[in-house]
């Protein structure tokens, strides 16, 4: 069955006793697995209990396809439900899921997580037309509903968010959500004792460092001079290759973006429109 972008989260709190099997896919990596993790721990608790959780690839599916069926169908020795998740999903293994699903053996949760699938997708096809399978879309977040992503998991680690810095965080995060609850997490860690979340903590022109709230410690020179960095700033230049989701539609790099990496602010300068490599600078 197909399951429109607007009931997904709806079809996670009460998923269809009847589904077998599950595909979720789309271009939020972050957001696949968030919602994988989800579905997973409604049949088990412990998603590293190797009798109860069984992990499968492409790779495994190429040399033995009877496998699929095989973890499918296998009983726990400890008890209870199995679930049996394949990553990394492609077209190539449609058949495979498409015979499974035909005869399915076993009680199983089968979830199954691929990237982006088009309309006419063998593996999609596979799922949406089957009355034991649902095919679950996981699109970025984006408006309101990444601002409502922020605001919860910032909310959850006893964080208030003002509203210039929550639409400061919805304009450089968003492409993956598992990213953008780290580095709300990286934010609480960086707060410390307060708990009013402000422009000057998250955006572009604060002066606060991220390693010492008593001292302050200014942010690269303009653009135009980025290339020399300052004596606050002599750390080293590195080369990386990052898509950044406020820049991703147009395959560029804003040249004010600023990201945190662990107690640190990030300064990013695009090093093109075509080639998403940056440079960045870290303080010392």
């Amino acid at each position: 069955m197909k399951i429109a972008a607007s009931r997904v989260d709806q079809f996670i709190r009460s998923p269809d006793p009847d589904v077998r099997a599950i595909l979720i896919y789309g271009p939020d990596g972050g957001l696949i697995r968030e919602r994988s993790d989800m579905l997973a721990r409604q049949i088990v608790d412990d998603l590293d209990d190797p009798f109860r959780v069984a992990e499968l690839d492409p790779a495994a599916l190429k040399d033995d396809p009877a496998r699929f069926a095989d973890e499918a169908a296998a009983i726990a020795m400890t008890g209870g439900r199995r679930v049996v998740r394949l990553r990394s999903a492609g077209d190539r293994q449609a058949i495979v899921i498409a015979d499974f699903l035909s005869d399915p053996l076993g009680d199983s949760l089968i979830l199954v997580e691929a990237g982006e699938l088009a309309p006419r997708s063998a593996l999609r096809k596979a799922f949406e037309t089957s009355k034991i399978a649902a095919a679950l879309p996981c699109y970025p977040d984006e408006g309101s509903a990444l601002g409502k992503v922020i605001g919860e998991t910032a909310a959850a680690l006893g964080l208030t968010m003002e509203p210039a810095a929550l639409r400061y965080l919805a304009a450089v995060l968003g492409g993956d959500r598992l990213m953008t609850r780290s580095e709300i997490d990286k934010l609480a860690l960086y707060m410390g004792d307060e708990t009013l979340v402000t422009l000057a903590h998250v955006g572009p022109v604060s002066a606060t460092p991220l390693s010492s709230p008593s001292t302050a410690s200014p942010l690269p020179p303009p653009a135009a001079t980025w290339r020399q960095s300052s004596a606050a700033w002599r750390g080293p230049i590195l080369r990386a290759r990052w898509r950044f989701p406020c820049c991703a539609p147009r395959r560029a790099i804003c040249s004010g973006c600023t990201l945190w990496r662990g107690r640190r602010r990030v300064a990013i300068r695009s090093t093109g429109r075509s080639n998403p490599s940056v440079r960045y600078y870290t303080s010392n």
